[in-house]
Formats: C-alpha cells, structure tokens, sequence
C-alpha cells in the first residue's frame, strides 16, 4: 500500500492539480503502488501533466509501471534481497492494487534522521530517527504481506518496554505491518497504519481523519462500484484490553471529471473488534447503536453502549486545469435540542492554482481551517469514553480544537531533483485542550457562537518556514528547513509583553536499499 505519509502524494495532487487526474482522486489516500502507477500511466499521455512531478513519480514507482506495461527509461534501486518465484499469470492492472504478476519477497535496510536546533540553540533528535529493516512479500498478484521493524527513539518509550540503552527511549519498535487480499473490484487489508481522508496537497490537514495520527490497528476492505465510485470501510480498536472500537466508512462519488464529493462518518464505541455491524460498515453507525441497545436484555446495561459518531462532507471542484477549490464540514455528535450545547463542528476551506512562472509551473496554496473548542471530545452520563484521540493525540487535525490557522503555500521544483516550498502560517490556538469536553453542570462555555471563537489567552503564532528538498534516487532523499517566528502568549500563558521571536531550523534524511 502506498502510505498516507509518502512523498509521492505531493506529486500525485500536482498531477490532480494540472488536470491530469480527476479532481478528488487523491482524496481518499487508501490505493496500493498498483493502483497509483494506473494513475501515473493514465496522466503521461496527458500533455498537462506537471513534468517535474511526473518524472519523480515514473522514478518511485518504475517497477510497478513497467509491470503495467509503461515503457519508462527510468529503473528502480534493485532491493538488497529480492526472491522471486513462478508467474501467476494476470497483470496488475487485473490485479487492480497489488504490485505484480508473480511471486516476490523484497528485503532491505532502511534509515532515517532528524535533527532540530532552536530555542536558544538547543539541539536534539527527532522521532523519525531511526534503523530498520523493510519487507515486501507478493504472494501471488491478489496477495501480499508488507511490514517494517525498526529501532529509534519513541516518545515515553520506557513506560512501554525496556529501552535497549539505559536511560532512553530507545526500542526496537513497528508502526507498519499488514496483509492485503484484492480482486479487481474489492480489497481488504488488515493492518496497523495510519490513515488519511481529505483533499488538499501532500501536507494538507483533515478534520476526521489525518496522516500525522498514530497509527491504529484495523481491518479494512474497499468496493470499487460503477460510475467510478467508491466504497471505504473499515474497523479497528484504540486498544483491545480497554475495548476501545473505533470505526470510519467513506462514500466516494465522482460527479464528472471535475468535481467530486464524499460523505464520511466515524464513531467510537466500547467494544472490541468483532462487531460484525462495525466491520461490515453498511450501515449508519447511530442505527448500529440502536441495534446493540436493542439486542441488550438489561436496559440498565445500555446506555454505556451509547457510542459517539462525527459527521464529515467534502467537496473538491477544478473549475478549470491548474486550479481546485476544496471544502471539508465536520460534525461531532449532532448537539442536544438545548440554547446551551453548543455545536461542536470544525471546517476547512482551501483554493489551490499552478500559474507557470518564468516558464514552468508554480504550486500556490491557500488553505483556512477552524475546529471548535469542544470537537473531539464527548462526556455521557455512565455511557463510554468517547473521545476522538488516540496515545493523547487528535485523531483527526493535528493541531486539535480550540484554534484557527490560515497558511500560504507556494512550491517550485528545480527540476526532477529539486524542490523549494515556502509557508506563511497565521494561526491562533485557544486556551481549550484536547479531550475538554462540553458538560453544562460544569460552567463551560455554552452556545455555538462562544464555543466557535478562541479561548483566551490566545497564543497568537506568526511563522514563515522555507523548506529545500533534494531527493537524486528513488530510495534517498535529504530535506532541510528554516524558520522564524513571532510568538505571543506562547502555550496559552498571558505574558502582556507583546511578540517573542526566534529561529529555528531541521534537517530530515531517508534511505531505504
């Protein structure tokens, strides 16, 4: 599968960007190499196309576009071990996900590092840094298993295992792994991974679901059906000792080559992962409640069934090649019929266009989001723990509730090696903290219109971010960024003395043989 995180989807967007690519394609971030090498195949004849981005996709996914019957130039970086077996006889493209005809097993070393320096020169290591080990096994072309087990620095390690130094975080750890079954029209994986749901280029947010999340264990199966629609569904648990479900399904419809639109709902429940309504995801997840409390012998037993679901729509249109205007609407649990709960809803908005400058294309991105104070969080009388997070963090904006940020975006490749990206971001973050929730006993703030605008103290972050990308083979790539910023009221505490400022700057590498 081709991970939420990966690069390759700035590129992809670009393609969606040009219109070489359907708008909204790139929305619903859960296709295999397979998959998006039929895309990368389709947008080359496509005289549109970003050549930039089309030549580092052709360079990343070589293999899977020669199996596609792509006449490329470009090869991929052979693996350290690759074992191959007998041909199973049907192309990818039949295959629709999996990534080739016949048997394969690849295995390789991988590596990646962070470094940061700010605050006053201080300097430390991300968590990204890390060594490992990668596999790949292509069963057949309907079957594959894939994971990764590293050793890096894990934040809180120790409270989760014995480090294999003293006195860190560091362990031998996995945040992938997964086996995946398809056919031409359905797939179905089970996995931990992250996920991703929402328009918007590679780095762009999402309210419901967003690929900066931890990652959860699930099984997951996808329907292709006719007009180019699709069906996502899956289920998964936060953690199967607590009972802590979590289910998502998506409704994926293409409305013309130009606009799109799609219907998602999440829900947390308490339960474990076998809830055979939950895995099927037909049907709305307020009517699968409504079963399970009907199916319960003791009423006093079913209002901790009670579950919490989160409404989301979106909509991407390109009223023309080289620009897109994109929407995402997010309700969580629909409020009471009372003046005093407030609607806890969220929306993100963005305007993407890709004039040439000086002869080649621009990238420039505009995106606003707002999330309100009590999004993410549920508080019921005896019923479940609810809440929208997972190892203490938003499953879906990053950035969580209580805040507003509008960021400027432009992109430039310096050819097929070379990319430079430059930010704005205006952001203000309310006092309000991730799983605060909304009880009206409890004196918070009631009313929509309250509970929409920043808490204060408000910290008040003003940043400008240039990032330098070089990225000369398909398995290597070194990333560099600088910053400044001017702060005010830094972690929600009143200093009354206007704007702080500061530099700081990162540096990322990744190698994978």
């Amino acid at each position: 599968m081709l991970a939420p995180g990966d690069p390759a989807w700035d590129d992809l967007w670009r393609l969606e960007l040009s219109g070489a690519l359907p708008a909204g394609i790139t929305s619903t971030r859960s296709v295999s190499r397979g998959e998006a090498a039929a895309w990368i195949a389709n947008a080359e004849r496509d005289p549109r196309a970003d050549p930039a981005s089309l030549e580092r996709l052709k360079r990343a996914f070589a293999r899977e576009l020669r199996r596609e019957g792509t006449p490329i130039s470009v090869r991929e970086t052979r693996p350290a071990i690759l074992l191959r077996g007998e041909n199973a006889g049907a192309s990818a493209r039949d295959a629709g996900v999996l990534d080739g005809a016949r048997s394969e097993l690849r295995l390789g070393p991988t590596a990646g590092v962070q470094g940061h320096a700010g605050d006053g020169g201080r300097e430390k290591l991300g968590d990204s840094t890390r060594v490992g080990i990668y596999g790949v096994y292509l069963i057949s072309d309907r079957a594959a298993l894939q994971g990764e087990i590293f050793v890096g620095h894990i934040p809180e390690g120790r409270s989760i295992g014995d480090p294999l130094i003293n006195h860190t975080d560091i362990l031998y750890f996995s945040e992938d792994a997964g086996a995946t079954f398809a056919t031409r029209e359905l797939r179905m994986r089970f996995a931990r991974a992250r996920h991703h749901w929402g328009a918007g280029p590679g780095g762009s947010g999402s309210l419901l679901l967003d690929q900066r999340a931890q990652p959860i264990d699930h099984f997951e199966w996808n329907l292709d059906l006719p007009a180019g629609i699709r069906f996502v569904s899956w289920t998964g648990v936060l953690n199967a000792y607590e009972k802590r479900g979590i289910a998502a399904h998506r409704l994926d419809v293409p409305l013309g080559r130009n606009l799109r639109v799609a219907l998602s709902e999440g829900v947390r429940y308490q339960g474990g992962f076998g809830d055979p309504l939950y895995v099927l995801g037909l049907l709305p997840y307020t009517l699968v409640q409504r079963l399970d409390e009907q199916d319960t012998r003791l009423v006093t037993l079913r209002k901790p069934q009670r579950n919490n679901v989160l409404a989301d729509a979106e909509i991407v249109w390109r009223p023309r090649p080289g620009g897109i205007v994109y929407g995402e609407m997010l309700v969580d649990d629909l409020p009471a019929a009372t003046g005093h709960n407030p609607a806890r809803i969220g929306a993100r908005i963005g305007i993407s266009a890709m004039p040439r400058v000086a002869g080649a294309p621009l990238e420039v991105d505009l995106e606003g989001t707002k999330v309100g104070r009590y999004v993410y969080a549920v508080a019921y009388d005896g019923g479940c723990e609810c809440d929208w997070i997972h190892q203490g963090d938003a499953i879906g904006s990053p950035d969580g509730p209580d805040q507003e940020a509008l960021r400027l975006r432009a992109v430039r490749s310096l050819g097929c090696d070379h990319r430079i990206e430059i930010e704005l971001l205006y952001a203000n973050r309310g006092a309000g903290r991730l799983g605060e929730a909304w009880v009206e006993r409890a004196g918070n703030a009631g009313g929509t219109r309250r509970a929409l605008e920043v808490s204060p103290p408000v910290e008040r972050d003003r940043r400008l971010t240039a990032v330098w990308r070089w990225a000369p083979r398909d398995n290597f790539f070194l990333e560099t960024s600088t910053g400044a910023a001017v702060v005010r009221n830094a972690a929600n505490r009143a200093t009354g003395d206007g704007y702080r400022s500061s530099l700081d700057g990162a540096i990322r590498a990744g190698w994978r043989l």
